[in-house]
């Protein structure tokens, strides 16, 4: 059972999301701050229009009320409002006049309560209509809202108040209209914002994720691939001038890099040949056991180095897209693990532990895949050999076998510390070691990618997890020769 290795994180939002957050963020401020003083604007302006149609109104019921003063009775009052009232499909119309001193003389809604004191000094200093409070004596229930006062001659020179008032159901009305049009504007104005700004957002960021895509994809074996970003604009010309500048050095430092490789397996396999020729030549038939036993070891070990230099020149081969397996033969998977059990026991028990293999089972036996046997053991023996390094002492490392679909898994599992969390996404790379590994000097961080190019030459892949109850484990994935497919037929029923 695998465990996870890092803690889980709090999700972060992207970049698209932010941005159309933060658009949405933006428009609301400025709908809200538009939408108050356009409120505020409008129900002045309502209430101005409503307030000149009450002062005109009140004009024309004043030329109509001055003939009969002062004289003028209740009933010529209830008329006069009557008619208003039919005229201007108002709830409510009151007419009231009062002499000079506010004492009410007639009212179209007895009884009529005096004029305060501070709407007779509004009227002392203004010659036309003014707005007023509304009179005491209208009922709350009325529904009147605005009221108008001026003053008007008598005939005996005296001079007289006449005041009305409406209901104000039209303008409150086109208030409530308002209200309602700004409270359903800013709830429609922020989702049509949102949608308008994930698409600006996506059309925004698209460069990133192209360049992102491209950074995913920026491997030694792709360096020879132009960049290219979909696209235009002035900024997404300059970003891919820069990329493809970046990619050019890149392309010429790993290329570099690999001919200095190449040149050096190259220059390795001249003096290993002559020391294998050397060593091959020696007359051992008179030799002590202990110098023969010492050829033969060297010999092995030359010619294990001979095939490592050779995989290396494969691999540099790989890297450029060029290689090819070489040698290829159908071959079996227990011969496979059996060979590499052989040659990394000993190096097993000189670090203390042992190899525990487990084969795949019936009926997949004979299970084969198609390659070149010596580079697929070579495979195998890095990983065993990488996991008997980081193994406990008297500790088992475990290798087991088995086939899954069509595919061919084998399992390579040590109990050691397990591989640290900043150097797993890049545990196959060149040179990938900790600092604990680097300072003690176990190897030089090229066995599990040499392990990588000939498993990907082959068709399949290399994975590595840390194990929950300790350890790694590396599981390598290879396609089935299907002329060794031994899965039994199915059985028809009788």
């Amino acid at each position: 059972m695998l465990r996870p290795e890092a803690q889980s994180r709090p999700r972060s939002i992207s970049l698209r999301a932010k941005l159309t957050l933060w658009m949405v963020v933006i428009f609301l401020v400025v709908q809200l701050s538009l939408g108050f003083v356009f409120e505020l604007y409008q129900r002045r302006s309502i209430n101005e229009f409503f307030d000149a149609r009450l002062k005109a109104r009140l004009d024309q019921v004043a030329e109509a009320v001055v003939p009969l003063l002062p004289a003028v009775q209740n009933v010529d009052l209830y008329s006069q409002a009557d008619r208003n009232r039919e005229l201007l499909f108002q709830k409510f119309f009151l007419i009231q006049v009062f002499d000079e001193s506010g004492v009410p003389v007639a009212s179209s809604e007895a009884p009529a309560a005096p004029l305060p004191p501070a709407v007779l000094s509004s009227l002392l200093g203004s010659s036309g209509p003014i707005s007023v409070p509304l009179p005491l004596s209208i009922p709350k229930d009325s529904g009147a809202a605005r009221a108008a006062a001026k003053w008007v001659p008598g005939p005996d020179g005296r001079r007289f108040v006449v005041l009305i008032a409406w209901s104000d159901m039209y303008a409150q009305e086109m208030l409530r209209l308002l209200s309602g049009v700004l409270f359903f504007s800013i709830p429609i104005g922020v989702a049509a914002v949102a949608i308008s700004a994930y698409a600006i957002s996506g059309i925004a960021v698209r460069p990133i994720r192209a360049m992102g895509h491209m950074a995913r994809g920026l491997e030694p074996e792709f360096l020879g691939e132009r960049v290219k970003l979909t696209g235009s604009g002035t900024e997404l010309a300059e970003l891919q001038q820069s990329l493809e500048g970046t990619r050019l050095k890149l392309e010429a430092a790993f290329g570099a890099q690999e001919r200095f490789m190449s040149n050096v397996s190259h220059e390795l396999k001249t003096p290993i040949a002559v020391l294998m020729t050397e060593a091959q030549t020696l007359k051992l038939d008179q030799s002590p056991k202990e110098v023969r036993a010492f050829v033969e070891s060297t010999l092995d070990e030359l010619y294990k180095l001979g095939r490592m230099v050779d995989s290396f020149l494969l691999l540099t081969r790989v890297r450029h897209g060029k290689a090819t397996v070489p040698n290829q033969e159908s071959c079996l998977v227990r011969d496979i693990m059996v060979y590499s059990y052989e040659g990394c026991a000993p190096m097993a028990a000189q670090h203390g532990c042992r190899i525990a293999i487990r084969l795949p089972e019936e009926p997949h036996m004979d299970v084969a895949v198609r390659g070149n046997c010596d580079l697929l053991r070579s495979v195998l023996d890095n990983l065993i050999r990488n996991a008997i390094r980081f193994n406990p002492k008297d500790h088992v490392v475990h290798v087991r076998g088995e086939v899954v679909d069509d595919r061919l898994l084998i399992r390579v599992r040590d109990q050691g510390p397990g591989i640290p969390t900043a150097l797993l996404p890049r545990i196959f790379d060149r040179f990938a070691q900790s600092t604990d590994e680097q300072r003690r000097g176990r190897g030089h961080g090229l066995g599990l990618e040499i392990a990588l190019g000939i498993t990907e030459l082959h068709g399949g892949t290399i994975s590595a997890a840390n194990c929950e109850d300790g350890g790694c484990e590396f599981t390598i994935s290879l396609p089935i020769d299907p002329a060794t497919d031994c899965t039994p037929p199915l059985q028809h029923a009788n």
